[in-house]
């Protein structure tokens, strides 16, 4: 488990706040100072944070300081989940001109295993999937002069290494990367849905405890949200109680409902959830505005 690292003490507020602007243009608030702290001190931490923190902000700036500091360990595994979220990562890292490689089923090649082995890239991203399942993968970060670059290990979307690992078990051995990556890199879990009964399965996939974790844990309530609980008059699965999203009687010239995003707990109920609404839409430029999206759809569609 990880020890504390690196002095921070040469890293006041003002520091740390003047390098980031120097690379992204930005400026840090005080809890991502804090965050950064932490991580640079060699200690793991989880995080629980509002959405829009802009917790993305909060991977990089350790990497910052290391590079000034003049740091061997640099390197940053970001492991995530939605590709959305993921692009985003790669395209406000490069354009701040950092080396960034995505490695995911149709990029891990061998050759893109010896550039990351060479040390070329300042962050790898990628998933369980393949951090977990790739034989060459966990070979290559066992390798003490890959470990020995790497600054820390960041899980976005920490709540899913639970919520997840029904249905993917890549995600309930992730914890494993301990023994996979010689050294004592830290590990950095964040999420904005962390109750309880969460974190304490999450802390067990990842093998975290007190003595060695930092819990930063904020409330998620936003005042501008409202929860309201819809009784079911029909069976689940026939998702009739979905229609009061759509308005009776729409046609192409109506106004458009309101924006919705429907969350269920299967690949099969996203399909079927959207079919129940194409039936309430009389044309065809309507259903398209109502499509489904999981986990089994290919990047191209």
């Amino acid at each position: 488990m990880p020890e504390a690292q690196h002095d921070v003490s040469h890293w006041t507020d003002e520091a740390i706040c003047e390098v980031v602007n120097k690379r992204f243009n930005l400026g840090a608030c005080l809890l991502q100072i804090e965050i950064t702290r932490w991580i640079y001190a060699g200690k793991n931490i989880v995080t629980c944070t509002l959405t829009g923190f802009s917790k993305a902000l909060s991977f990089w700036i350790p990497m910052l300081m290391a590079k000034a500091d003049g740091l061997k360990h640099q390197k940053i595994i970001l492991i995530s989940l939605l590709n959305v979220l993921t692009q985003q990562n790669v395209e406000s890292l490069e354009k701040a001109g950092f080396c960034v490689v995505l490695l995911i089923g149709e990029t891990c090649s061998s050759d893109q295993l010896q550039i990351i082995k060479k040390g070329e890239y300042d962050v790898i991203i990628s998933n369980p999937k393949i951090l977990m399942g790739k034989k060459a993968v966990q070979e290559l970060l066992g390798k003490p002069s890959v470990a020995s670059l790497i600054l820390k290990v960041v899980l976005d979307e920490g709540h899913t290494f639970d919520q997840w690992a029904d249905f993917c078990l890549q995600f309930r051995h992730i914890g494993d990367l301990w023994y996979t990556i010689p050294g004592d890199i830290p590990f950095y879990l964040t999420s904005t849905t962390l109750p309880p009964d969460i974190l304490q399965n999450v802390n067990e996939v990842l093998n975290l405890c007190e003595n060695n974790t930092k819990y930063l844990l904020y409330s998620n309530d936003c005042p501008d949200i409202n929860l309201m609980v819809h009784p079911l008059t029909a069976p689940a699965n026939s998702f009739e109680d979905l229609g009061f999203i759509i308005p009776k009687g729409i046609t192409e010239d109506s106004p458009l409902p309101p924006k919705f995003l429907i969350f269920v707990n299967s690949i099969a109920d996203t399909v079927k959830a959207m079919l129940f609404l194409w039936m309430l839409l009389p044309t065809e430029g309507l259903k398209n505005c109502v499509l489904w999206f999981n986990s089994a759809m290919t990047p191209q569609f």
